[in-house]
């Protein structure tokens, strides 16, 4: 088994912390989210992540920390109408590598707190996916709705407008080698319809298995689900009202609470709550509240709330 790491997108939605970064290279509590995936996967398992090549020299820096051997895969797009769509990237990533092994298919900016090996050991060589019950059918419009039944998917509807479940499918797939071919053919006309295979499999009167979990999952395609990301898994390490901070951070007279601050930033006379304070930031006199800033940034004199910041910004009040 291979598995593939899809991380070419180039996430408009989280603009500007995304102008100049991969999705999956954003930090969750300092580090990437795609590090919080790659230590889940069973060392055994050979990875390969696919990118484009606008984000080619970043991915290559980042595999370099670890031990274990990943493979970067270069998508030659660099910009969001070069892109072959998630599906039409998977496809070729398995014909030019010449991939005939199953694959354990992930996308890179999905972060679930459920065990792999448990997903890996429910597997049984059909297509199986990991479900997740979202709670609200206007939530689940967003994701592809998973009607199931002892274990077997019976229906699946890629965002449908009137849900008749809440069990939505999630970015984890295990796909067959002998069903590769069939995806490869499927992706030449649904080339960004990744939930949608599943639809062609059952379709055909494939079984398809259903591994239903109920930790925590982050689908992390908005400014709402990374900040909700970043402030579960710093609460999950440092414990309630936390405060997880980075290397060589000076903080001095600040009220910080739930938050996230990155390494090198020097914070005094602020009140910090619900955020994310990314590296080499200076802050002053501020209230920050619900926001993100990115990186190099300088912020005196002011109150801030429910904004993502632009690296290397500056913003000054003077009255």
């Amino acid at each position: 088994m291979k598995a593939i790491i899809l991380a070419g997108g180039f996430a408009t939605r989280l603009w500007p912390i995304t102008e100049s970064r991969a999705k999956p290279l954003l930090p969750i509590c300092s580090e990437p989210i795609i590090s919080h995936i790659v230590k889940e996967i069973p060392p055994e398992i050979e990875i390969i992540i696919s990118t484009n090549l606008s984000f080619k020299n970043d991915f290559l820096k980042w595999s370099k920390k670890f031990s274990r051997p990943i493979k970067i895969f270069i998508e030659d797009a660099a910009e969001e109408d070069g892109k072959k769509g998630a599906l039409g990237a998977t496809s070729l990533v398995i014909q030019e590598e010449k991939i005939d092994e199953d694959i354990f298919l992930l996308a890179g900016d999905n972060l679930a707190c459920f065990d792999f090996q448990k997903f890996l050991d429910f597997y049984q060589g059909n297509p199986t996916l990991a479900a997740f019950d979202i709670g609200s059918k206007e939530e689940a419009k967003r994701f592809g709705v998973v009607i199931a039944e002892n274990g077997k998917a019976k229906e699946f509807e890629e965002k449908p407008e009137n849900p008749r479940s809440t069990l939505v499918g999630t970015a984890y797939y295990l796909l067959p080698k002998k069903f590769l071919k069939d995806l490869i053919e499927y992706a030449k006309d649904n080339s960004d319809n990744m939930g949608g295979i599943f639809e062609h499999f059952i379709s055909k009167g494939q079984e398809v298995n259903v591994f239903e979990f109920k930790e925590k999952w982050f689908d992390i395609g908005s400014f709402a689900q990374f900040l909700e990301a970043n402030l579960f898994f710093g609460k999950k390490e440092k414990g309630k009202d936390f405060l997880f901070s980075g290397q060589k951070t000076k903080i001095k007279n600040s009220l910080i609470k739930n938050s996230v601050i990155g390494k090198n930033c020097e914070i005094k006379n602020c009140e910090i709550k619900n955020s994310i304070i990314f590296s080499n930031t200076s802050l002053n006199n501020a209230k920050i509240s619900n926001s993100v800033l990115d990186d190099n940034c300088l912020v005196e004199n002011l109150d801030i709330s429910e904004k993502m910041i632009r690296q290397n910004s500056v913003l000054r009040s003077y009255c």
